[in-house]
């Protein structure tokens, strides 16, 4: 849905360029949307999912060093392990409401903006 129908627009761009410029030109302006459309142009998503990874990967090693931990542990480390698991959990929490948010405002921009280019 996002590669194929560019391609083509490239490939017919291709066979009415007239020089090596009009080529690399359609090459360029495929890779453009091609990138655009998967959101590889906007570096924000990209960083929060890195980001809820991250608290994923920090809530999940929580747990099993929890779950690990025997009872010659400190009640002080329990409470810290345990503070640590619900940092994370709010963070991914948080984060992925951030992504939520900024999926919401792009496809209301998208729909906006494919909108807005019918009536020009």
């Amino acid at each position: 849905e996002t590669v194929e129908p560019r391609w083509r627009e490239m490939e017919q761009g291709m066979r009415q360029a007239a020089t090596i410029d009009d080529v690399i030109d359609e090459q360029e302006k495929f890779l453009h949307a091609v990138m655009e459309s998967c959101c590889l142009m906007d570096v924000k998503p990209l960083r929060l999912i890195g980001d809820i990874k991250d608290a994923c990967l920090a809530f999940a090693n929580g747990v099993i060093h929890r779950k690990g931990s025997g009872s010659g542990d400190s009640a002080e480390e329990n409470a810290r392990r345990r503070s640590a698991v619900r940092q994370s959990g709010s963070r991914f929490e948080s984060l992925l409401g951030q992504l939520l948010d900024l999926n919401l405002r792009m496809n209301f921009l998208g729909s906006y903006t494919q909108a807005s280019r019918k009536h020009f």
